[in-house]
């Protein structure tokens, strides 16, 4: 537990004689010292429902466009990604669906340090003249 790295406070819940239902089997062990034991107490249910991507758009009337004599065709759209995710409620993990590369005593599947895909919004028009 030497690293440099933030540790999450359910390593505080280790194993000793006196707390046999804890999360972490050791605080560390002795092969790798700067990392806690892992377990299969630690598996989580990853399951989960995502909105990921929403587009919404609307084409300008010709109509409305004769008009202006300027442009041909007119769009506006809204998309947005990542917009919702539903997940267990006991899943401790920042994003389900992320994983950490297999560097770093890590293996892929976990979550350790991985960080949750960001939301975003773009709104934009396509003109054409």
């Amino acid at each position: 537990m030497a690293s440099a790295y933030n540790k999450s406070t359910d390593l505080l819940d280790y194993w000793t004689p006196e707390n046999r239902d804890a999360f972490a089997p050791a605080l560390s062990s002795p092969t790798a010292p700067n990392f806690p034991q892992l377990s299969t107490l630690q598996l989580q249910n990853g399951s989960y429902l995502r909105l990921k991507t929403v587009s919404l758009g609307y084409n300008i009337p010709s109509t409305v466009l004769s008009k202006t004599n300027v442009f041909t065709s007119a769009r506006v759209y809204v998309l947005a990604q990542n917009l919702l995710t539903f997940k267990d409620k006991d899943f401790r993990g920042p994003d389900p669906e992320v994983s950490a590369d297999a560097g770093n005593n890590q293996v892929v599947g976990e979550s350790f340090f991985a960080l949750p895909q960001p939301k975003t919004i773009t709104a934009g028009v396509n003109l054409t003249f």
